[in-house]
């Protein structure tokens, strides 16, 4: 977490001892209230977007993950998740773009390379690069 933002840190923290012990709800509210608060801190929306994804809410994760990967474009978890709802909503396409931005971040010798390639294999994603 950014030294920059102290007075949230108890926060998140809570949130996210929520979010590790399964309390979707718990940690949804609270990442909601992070994200209300500091709208431009991508780690915020990051874990927004696992409670969401977690819930199977899985349109308002994607907004989230796409949120969290715009304010740090460097993090391929945030593309490498938001392709997960993607697949999991039936957007093929999307995953398939949102994958090559993962592995582009990544390159193939980053231990997440093999899940994105793996994810791309079982759906038949490659045809869409």
């Amino acid at each position: 977490m950014p030294e920059s933002l102290p007075p949230f840190k108890v926060i998140y923290q809570a949130a996210y001892f929520q979010y590790r012990a399964g309390a979707w709800e718990a940690a949804l509210s609270l990442f909601r209230l992070l994200v209300t608060s500091a709208p431009l801190e991508s780690l915020f929306w990051f874990g927004l977007g696992a409670c969401l994804q977690q819930s199977r809410q899985f349109e308002n994760s994607l907004k989230a993950w796409t949120m969290s990967a715009l304010l740090n474009p460097e993090n391929p978890y945030a593309y490498f998740h938001a392709a997960e709802c993607c697949l999991s909503t039936g957007q093929l396409r999307e995953a398939g773009k949102l994958l090559s931005q993962a592995l582009t971040c990544v390159g193939t010798a980053h231990l997440l390379a093999a899940n994105i390639e793996c994810l791309q294999t079982q759906h038949g994603l490659k045809k869409f690069l």
